[in-house]
């Protein structure tokens, strides 16, 4: 019982990977998704020049930037960023909710991030 259950938080994230990769090139690109794969072919000084009056700090698409440069410019590309992310949050909570109340109650968050909707669409857009 014990070995299963110290395998089950790496199953959640390999099901939390194979979820949000499921049908991520299902709908078209959104307007944006659009400006963000934009704004991240651009040079950095011309996003920190175009983010200045936003309310959104520019890191995500600095990073998105130097992610289009290893891996690519495009839509599939671009939302497999954001997949990184939310396959990565899986393990985050697992490891912060651990620490706090418990692997039980770890375990629980961590199921509801793999498989909570909302945390999946928005695993598979490009900007979230």
């Amino acid at each position: 019982m014990a070995a299963a259950a110290g395998v089950l938080p790496y199953l959640l994230v390999l099901l939390a990977f194979a979820l949000r990769l499921y049908r991520i090139d299902y709908q078209s690109i959104w307007r944006d998704e659009g400006v963000s794969l934009h704004l991240a072919a651009s040079s950095i000084p011309a996003i920190l020049a175009n983010r200045a009056g936003d309310v959104h700090p520019p890191l995500y698409f600095i990073l998105l930037h130097y992610w289009a440069r290893l891996a690519g410019l495009s839509e599939l590309s671009g939302r497999f960023f954001s997949l990184m992310f939310g396959v990565l949050l899986v393990p985050s909570v697992y490891f912060v909710v651990g620490r706090v109340f418990g692997e039980g109650t770890a375990l629980v968050a961590m199921a509801i991030v793999a498989f909570g909707p909302l945390y999946v669409v928005y695993s598979q857009e490009v900007r979230t």
